[in-house]
């Protein structure tokens, strides 16, 4: 991945386009989590743990979102900066993760099982459905695990 290494704020632009997958977590294809993980690897050198919230229903990756340990080192902010978690509900419960960029004036970049990884800015957001339960950034105090 060339983008990453030349300019940090054009990192959006290795991932859009990327097809989704179950259980994915990249370089060729990701899951929501699976697209975190890697960001946070590739260009943050943090290793975060594998979240077991695979395409089994809705149920199953709430219950995969509510385990602590993926969110240990993330803060809850009130306005993101690029490469801030946006976790996002539908209905009560968080059920999907993306990540901010400062790209074209901002966007969410999450991988989506129709279009695969993709920018969208927050309008769009809410109109496939989504809510956004809150920032996180990493190195901020607090854990988002309490907060969601």
């Amino acid at each position: 991945m060339n983008i990453l290494q030349s300019d940090r704020h054009l990192w959006p632009l290795d991932y859009i386009g990327r097809p989704f997958r179950s259980g994915a977590s990249g370089p060729a294809c990701f899951d929501c989590w699976g697209l975190v993980r890697h960001y946070y690897q590739t260009v943050r050198k943090v290793h975060l743990p594998v979240a077991d919230c695979h395409d089994f229903g809705l149920k199953e990756v709430r219950r995969g979102f509510a385990r602590p340990e993926l969110y240990r080192g993330f803060g809850r902010v009130d306005k993101p900066a690029d490469g801030d978690c946006v976790l996002m509900k539908q209905g009560r419960w968080p059920s999907h993760v993306g990540l901010w960029s400062d790209l074209d004036g901002g966007r969410v970049i999450h991988a989506l099982p129709q279009t695969g990884v993709v920018a969208q800015p927050l309008y769009e957001i809410a109109r496939a459905g989504y809510e956004v339960a809150g920032y996180y950034r990493y190195g901020s105090a607090g854990d988002c695990g309490k907060s969601v």
